[in-house]
């Protein structure tokens, strides 16, 4: 059986505040597949919430990830830092002058297996698993 995942609300983030009459980074594009559960998780039942810190770069980038809270599980935080990282792209924040600046931000990521995700606030990301995951090298 495949890893099923689930992207719920995504869009808004927690951001720190703007800088003075600037604006806030803005999520412009991310994606999270099925896939993104890691199977080694799965098979020891890791689940939970982890929010990770990062900065949006000048330009549009993640930099400086970290889990600001754990899962309770390394290889849940760790993937959240990386699927972020690789793949979420964000017009950056501005200044007072208009130019681009760097802004650190939080997102929050709900790893869960066989049961949907507790509702939560705006832009919390849910991935779901089964409960099951195929034996490797059988058919």
């Amino acid at each position: 059986m495949s890893i099923m995942a689930s992207v719920i609300a995504l869009g808004f983030l927690s951001l720190q505040p703007p800088v003075a009459a600037g604006s806030p980074p803005r999520l412009s594009t991310v994606s999270i597949s099925n896939a993104d559960y890691p199977p080694a998780a799965v098979r020891r039942r890791e689940q939970g919430d982890v929010v990770i810190r990062f900065t949006v770069t000048a330009r549009g980038g993640v930099a400086d990830c970290t889990a600001e809270q754990s899962s309770g599980s390394a290889a849940l935080d760790e993937q959240s830092c990386a699927i972020w990282r690789r793949r979420a792209r964000y017009v950056p924040a501005t200044g007072a002058d208009g130019g681009a600046v760097a802004q650190a931000a939080t997102q929050v990521f709900a790893w869960r297996i066989g049961a949907p995700c507790p509702p939560g606030g705006p832009g919390r990301i849910c991935i779901t698993a089964s409960r099951r995951q195929p034996v490797m090298g059988r058919n």
